[in-house]
């Protein structure tokens, strides 16, 4: 009986995160990412607590760099969010849907910061996931579409993406 139980709790527990993380990747992608929404998405699921929360919560804080004023604030926010969403990575390294969070930074930040090297490992994890359906295909479509529009894609890259897209 002691064991049901646990099972129960478990099962909620599980539930409830995975509920909180789908409400904030829709957040994240049906809102616009300006300072007033991503400061409400961190207060609103800063206490949560798994992988691709933590990933989410990084991207939002490397966004919000461009939203501060001092540099040593900026550089502070966007190496916090780094930070997070690499943690997240190292917990649970096969989940396409963090290192494509990942890839949208890489592809997007200034050169000058030197967050580019896991481009090539982070693509190759997230083309897999999807192939293997562990996305569904509308969030797939999406995030395909996001990170084609990366300045830093290689014609290689864009031509994988485009096919991966069509075998939608």
């Amino acid at each position: 009986m002691k064991n049901v139980f646990k099972i129960i709790l478990f099962s909620f527990l599980l539930l409830a995160v995975k509920s909180a993380y789908a409400d904030f990747r829709e957040d994240f992608h049906n809102n616009e990412l300006n300072r007033e929404n991503i400061e409400l998405m961190l207060s609103k699921y800063g206490n949560e607590d798994s992988p691709i929360n933590d990933a989410y919560l990084g991207i939002c804080k490397a966004i919000m760099a461009q939203y501060v004023f001092l540099p040593t604030t900026k550089l502070k926010s966007f190496y916090d969010g780094k930070e997070k969403i690499d943690t997240s990575i190292e917990i649970d390294n096969k989940n396409g849907e963090q290192r494509y969070l990942r890839l949208l930074i890489q592809l997007n930040a200034p050169s000058f910061l030197f967050y580019n090297n896991d481009i090539n490992s982070d693509l190759n994890v997230f083309i897999q996931d999807v192939r293997n359906k562990n996305i569904n295909q509308k969030w797939s479509l999406v995030f395909i579409n996001n990170i084609l529009k990366g300045k830093k894609l290689s014609e290689e890259q864009i031509k994988e993406l485009t096919q991966l897209k069509k075998e939608l």
